[in-house]
């Protein structure tokens, strides 16, 4: 797929307990060599008890994605969501996405199951929910946001704006992440619903409309023990409130 020029892979799938798993592991070396590569798991239907987030959404470095219910309750955590924290204590999901609920179901792309499938251009709503509904419009969320980079959108909210950005997956999930919007949580980032849902509309700037700005730093060199790197900013804190979110991309654990 990486070969192919995939940079964003959905995966809705998974199981098994809350530990770090050697799936986990290959998913976190992979996107430790390949830094442009961002994977997005599912976190699971198994809530709402808490650890209960499955592999491999427990990786490090993935987005792994919650449910939503879907709007306009998309302001509710999706009961069967499966809530985290890792065996090893991490928070999971990572961020929310609608994935429907009983009479409010998510509508997807529908093949007959013949063998092999053949198109059929229907949609398919019942019996369709879960956070195997929401992963794939989260990387959808990640491929609007690499689109917006590529075009030059950044740093003037005006297409061709700028110069074209081919962003780390780092990158990408840092904006995603700050783009998260809060759903009642009191104590966020939590356990059900990460940083909250996906809404671009909070991070992208669009020029003319948007008062709250948006800078990047896409550090590719990285620091070593004992090194530092800083950024300096001219804040207007009457403007609008100053979000700042980091995300790197880690090594495999054990």
């Amino acid at each position: 797929v990486y070969d192919l020029g995939a940079r964003v892979h959905s995966n809705s799938w998974g199981g098994g307990d809350n530990s770090y798993s050697d799936r986990c592991a290959q998913i976190d070396y992979f996107m430790w060599t390949h830094p442009d590569f961002l994977l997005f798991a599912s976190n699971g239907n198994s809530g709402p008890d808490p650890g209960t987030v499955h592999p491999p959404a427990t990786a490090k470095n993935c987005v792994s994605v919650g449910a939503t219910r879907q709007a306009p309750n998309q302001e509710s955590v999706a009961w069967y969501s499966s809530r985290g924290p890792c065996a090893d204590g991490r928070r999971k999901p990572t961020i929310t996405a609608p994935g429907g609920d009983e009479g409010l179901y998510i509508f997807s792309a529908d093949n007959n199951f013949s063998n092999p499938p053949t198109p059929t251009c229907l949609l398919q709503g019942l019996p369709f929910m879960g956070t195997s509904m929401a992963t794939p419009a989260a990387a959808g969320c990640a491929l609007l946001v690499r689109d917006y980079l590529a075009q030059g959108f950044y740093p003037f909210g005006l297409p061709t704006g700028g110069a074209g950005i081919t962003p780390s997956a780092a990158l990408v999930k840092a904006m995603l992440v700050n783009g998260g919007h809060e759903m009642g949580s009191a104590d966020e980032p939590s356990q059900s619903e990460g940083w909250g849902r996906i809404l671009l509309d909070d991070v992208l700037y669009f020029s003319p409309l948007d008062v709250s700005e948006l800078r990047l730093e896409d550090e590719a060199t990285g620091v070593s023990t004992g090194e530092e790197v800083a950024y300096y900013y001219d804040v207007d804190a009457a403007a609008a409130p100053l979000e700042i979110t980091l995300v790197w991309t880690d090594y495999p654990s054990s």
